[in-house]
Order: C-alpha cells, then structure tokens, then sequence
C-alpha cells in the first residue's frame, strides 16, 4: 500500500521536475540569443560572433527542406524515449531540449541563431550544447549498460 502511494507521488514531481527542468534549459538558451542578437553585446566578448546558421551542427551545409523534417522526427523520437523511460529522463530532456529550442528557431528565422564561435572550427549556440550533452549521455549509458 505505502509503495502505491509513493509512485502516486513520484509520477507528479517527476513531471514537474521535467518541466522546470524544460523551461530552464529555455531560459538559458533564449535568454543567451536575447543577449548576444536583441541587446548587440557581443561586442564585448571574445569568441561571440551572432550569425544565423543554415544548415545543422558544426555548421554543415544541409538544405533547410532536409533539415526541418528531420528535426521533427528526431523531436517525436526524443519525445518517445522520455515517454517509454528508454533513457534516463535528463538524457532525453535535454535531447528535447536542443531539438525543441533550434526548431523554433529554424521555424521563425529559418536557421539557427548560432553565436559561439571555435575558430576556424564552426559556430554553435546554447542548444547545440544541450544535445551534444544529450547524446555524449547517451552514449556513456547505453555504453555502460552493455557492460552489465
């Protein structure tokens, strides 16, 4: 009976937690594009330069045609790994995270506001950091499962 009511209790912080989690990762994203594309200070920093990125992560060249469904569909995945527990949820949200913060980019500029720049690299912004994360996670889990 005490550990119906504990799972009862966990679903719902769970999910609070997921959301909070969610909407922090979006702050620190918008919040940092806010800062470096709407208020112009990236004047001020080193390694800051706002460009808006057309094709996809490390500043590979794909069409925008490619790019949007294919960011749909590995939205739905990320979606479906969190809803089936096939990772551990800070895994997936920040899968969601990145996918989700870049999509709404290329939807309302039609590319991704990148402004982190590694020289004569590529340039990438906060939501690339959140996927990358995500799937280096990703990776180290189910590498780390497989050793079970």
């Amino acid at each position: 009976m005490c550990i119906i009511m504990i799972k009862k209790i966990i679903k719902p912080i769970e999910i609070i937690y997921s959301w909070l989690l969610l909407i922090v990762l979006l702050w620190l994203d918008l919040g940092t594009k806010y800062l470096f594309y709407d208020l112009g200070i990236y004047k001020d920093f080193f390694l800051i330069e706002p460009i808006i990125n057309m094709g996809i992560s490390f500043s590979l060249d794909v069409s925008y045609f490619i790019v949007l469904p294919f960011s749909l569909l590995a939205l739905w995945w990320f979606i479906y790994l969190y809803y089936y527990k096939s990772f551990p949820s800070i895994i997936t949200l920040f899968l969601i995270a990145g996918t989700l913060w870049n999509l709404y980019d290329r939807v309302i500029y039609e590319g991704v506001r990148d402004f982190i720049v590694l020289p004569w690299l590529f340039v990438f912004n906060i939501a690339d950091i959140f996927l990358t994360l995500g799937i280096v996670w990703a990776l180290i889990y189910v590498y780390n499962q497989k050793k079970k």
